[in-house]
C-alpha cells in the first residue's frame, strides 16, 4: 500500500509576465536556471535536515518518501510517495507527509513572491497519480486540477477534503506549528505565512556578505522579514494593477486579508 500525496500548481498572471519579461533565449534561460536552483537547493535541503523537527516528532520518514515534481509552461506538479511495504501505518505518517509537501510548495511560492512578484495557486489530493518524465496521469492529478480550477480560485492552496481529519489537525494544533489553516469557506489550505516563519527560505541567507557577524538565527529573522515585505509589495502592486478588475481584484483582496491576519499575529 502507497500514501501518496500530489499538488497541481498554477502560477498566477505567469502569461503576462511572460510577455513582458520573457521574450529572448538568454531571458528564458536566465529564468529557467534561477528556478531550478532554487527549487532543487529547497528539495536538497529538505532532504539533509530533518523539517519535522519543528512539530516535535520522532519520526524517521523523510528518507524514506519519494519525491517526484515537475513543470510545464505556469503549471507545477509536485508528488510524494510513502510505500509501507506491509507495515501499519503510524499515526505520525500522514502529518508528516503533509507537512512535507506544504514545506516544499511554500518554498516555491515564496521564491516566486521574492523573484518575480509572482504566486501560487493550487489544489493537493491524495488519490492516485502517476507522475514520470512529464507524463502525468491518474484520478488525483484530475482532482487536483479540478479543485485548482474550479474551488482554489484566491491566490490559495487548498487540501482535498478527505485529507485534513480532525485527527490529523489535532497532531498539527498541539505544537501550534500547524502547516494549514481553515479558510471562512471551510476548505483547508496551506499556511504560507506560518510556514515560512518556521522554515525561512535558506538561499537567501546564503546571499549575505560571508565576513557577516550576524548568527544564523539572526539572519533567518531577516529573510523571514524580507520575505513578508515582498508578499506586502506584491499585494499591493496587484490591488494597484488590478483596481478595475474586479476578477482579479477579488483574489488579492482575500490575499490582503489573509497577510493581515498573519502579520498581525507576529506583532
Amino acid at each position: 500500500m502507497n500514501i501518496k500525496y500530489t499538488a497541481f500548481l498554477d502560477i498566477l498572471g505567469f502569461s503576462e509576465y511572460m510577455k513582458a519579461n520573457i521574450n529572448s533565449e538568454e531571458k528564458a534561460a536566465q529564468f529557467y536556471m534561477s528556478l531550478k536552483y532554487a527549487v532543487d537547493k529547497y528539495l536538497d535541503d529538505f532532504k539533509k535536515e530533518n523539517i519535522f523537527k519543528k512539530l516535535s516528532l520522532e519520526v524517521t520518514y523523510l528518507d524514506k518518501i519519494q519525491l517526484e515534481y515537475c513543470w510545464i509552461s505556469d503549471t507545477f506538479v509536485v508528488s510524494i510517495k510513502y510505500e509501507l511495504d506491509g507495515m501499519k501505518e503510524d499515526i505520525y505518517l500522514k502529518p508528516t507527509m503533509i507537512y512535507y509537501i506544504s514545506s516544499i510548495v511554500s518554498q516555491i511560492n515564496h521564491f516566486f513572491v521574492r523573484e518575480h512578484q509572482l504566486c501560487l495557486r493550487g489544489a493537493i489530493t491524495s488519490k492516485f497519480t502517476y507522475l514520470k518524465d512529464r507524463i502525468i496521469l491518474g484520478e488525483g492529478i484530475v482532482d487536483a486540477h479540478y479543485l485548482e480550477s474550479k474551488i482554489a480560485s484566491t491566490p490559495r492552496i487548498i487540501f482535498a477534503s478527505d485529507i485534513i481529519s480532525n485527527e490529523i489537525n489535532n497532531i498539527f494544533n498541539e505544537d501550534s506549528n500547524s502547516c494549514v489553516f481553515e479558510d471562512c469557506d471551510g476548505w483547508y489550505c496551506v499556511d504560507f505565512f506560518n510556514l515560512l516563519k518556521e522554515n525561512p527560505p535558506v538561499i537567501y541567507v546564503e546571499k549575505n556578505p560571508q565576513n557577516t557577524n550576524k548568527s544564523q538565527d539572526e539572519l533567518l529573522e531577516e529573510v523571514f522579514t524580507e520575505t513578508m515585505e515582498k508578499y506586502k509589495d506584491m499585494i499591493n502592486e496587484n490591488l494597484f494593477k488590478h483596481a478595475n478588475n474586479l476578477a482579479v481584484l477579488t483574489k488579492y483582496l482575500w490575499f490582503k486579508k489573509y497577510y493581515d491576519m498573519r502579520n498581525k499575529n507576529e506583532k
